[in-house]
């Protein structure tokens, strides 16, 4: 029996298959508001998970984590399934981030789970609902979601992520020009594309690129820059 402490334990009765030994967990997003129990707890729906977590990190245990739950085909007789409460166009929230965490660190005390990223089904830690291998036509989790994978090892105890890196050589931008008469930032990258965008000068800057004039010389030495700053 495995009903973790961090969560609050509301289980169903019906959704569920037999035993099961966790190897990590799968990030699930809700495409909805609201506690899953009701959902879960109807036979009719044919689905469940272990967790549900709140937009605010409050967290629901549905099934115990030693049996198996409905959330993933192939996924379901390996790891434990993790709802998580929005939509996909949604960032997790701090608080989600930081319950899901402990959903995490509990497991490894619980199952002996590593806090490292899983992306192909059978691989241990913290995996996907679309990943390879998982069995399922799905697009769950977003980019959006699955880019707080990292911070969620991180809040379980495991390695902080890594800082941003700067563009790859090929894309970092060689050039910042100003349009002086139009007071435009134009920026771009590779001397293929440009991108008329104020809020990327500063990173584009601290990435090693030079602020420079508008010039005539520009503009011709850079042709494919020509229709950002018409």
């Amino acid at each position: 029996m495995a009903w973790f402490k961090c969560a609050e334990h509301e289980p169903i009765s019906c959704n569920t298959g037999g035993v099961l030994d966790p190897i990590g967990a799968v990030l699930h997003q809700a495409q909805g508001y609201g506690s899953l129990f009701y959902w879960f707890n109807n036979p009719a729906a044919g689905v469940s998970a272990h967790f549900w977590v709140a937009k605010n990190g409050k967290i629901e245990q549905y099934v115990d984590s030693a049996r198996v739950a409905w959330h993933g085909v192939n996924l379901n007789s390996q790891y434990v399934g993790v709802e998580t409460e929005g939509y996909d166009t949604e960032p997790l929230t701090l608080d989600q981030i930081d319950a899901f965490g402990r959903i995490m660190a509990e497991g490894k005390a619980v199952h002996g789970w590593p806090l490292v990223e899983a992306n192909v089904a059978g691989e241990s830690g913290l995996g996907y609902h679309r990943m390879p291998g998982s069995g399922t036509n799905t697009e769950c989790p977003s980019d959006l979601r699955l880019s707080a994978r990292p911070q969620i090892l991180a809040a379980a105890g495991g390695a902080p992520p890594e800082p941003p890196q700067p563009p790859e050589e090929d894309d970092c931008p060689m050039v910042i020009a100003t349009n002086n008469a139009g007071g435009q930032w134009l920026i771009w990258g590779s001397f293929r594309t440009a991108i008329a965008n104020p809020a990327e000068s500063d990173r584009y800057q601290r990435a090693g690129a030079k602020k420079v004039d508008w010039t005539e010389e520009m503009i011709q030495k850079f042709p494919i820059a020509k229709n950002a700053v018409k």
